[in-house]
């Protein structure tokens, strides 16, 4: 696109001097940097899984996707409550081969591999990313290689805080 669009959770001093900045105000952008992009699975049937602000990656990937690219994918949103996925409706009208499933954990159970199994079905042969923080993606990778899963199928971005 030639707009660039940033999100940013407020963590810290700098971000919190983020939000002062005027819209349209000039800046460097670098990057991107490393190779997190559904385009680099082996297959079109992939798991996304969003932890927090890790949807962000995700929005630019929904966003590529080729309406009729044979692809389908189901994205787990997880946040604690509906107020926290600020971007849950936009994803829901985005791509027609993008299935959105919101998990709240303080409505519900956190995400694990067998209620993602439950919901898409087998696993064995879906690429599954994951861009959350390190704890809940060393959980989830721990639980779907345990489900049988090949570990050249996860691809994982991780931040911490």
């Amino acid at each position: 696109d030639a707009q660039l669009t940033v999100t940013i959770k407020n963590l810290g001093d700098y971000t919190d001097h983020v939000k002062q900045l005027p819209v349209g105000a000039r800046a460097r952008v670098e990057g991107p940097f490393g190779s997190f992009s559904y385009q680099h699975a082996s297959g079109t049937n992939q798991i996304w899984i969003a932890g927090g602000i890790g949807i962000t990656p995700f929005i630019s990937m929904a966003k590529s996707l080729p309406a009729t690219s044979g692809y389908h994918i189901d994205l787990y949103y997880c946040t604690r409550n509906p107020a926290e996925a600020v971007y849950l409706a936009e994803l829901q009208h985005l791509a027609p081969t993008l299935t959105t499933i919101p998990v709240y954990s303080d409505e519900q159970t956190r995400l694990t591999a067998d209620l993602v199994k439950q919901n898409s079905g087998a696993l064995d042969n879906k690429d599954i990313f994951i861009c959350a923080p390190p704890t809940m993606i060393q959980a989830l990778k721990k639980q779907f290689i345990a489900q049988g899963v090949k570990r050249r199928l996860i691809y994982s971005e991780e931040f911490d805080l």
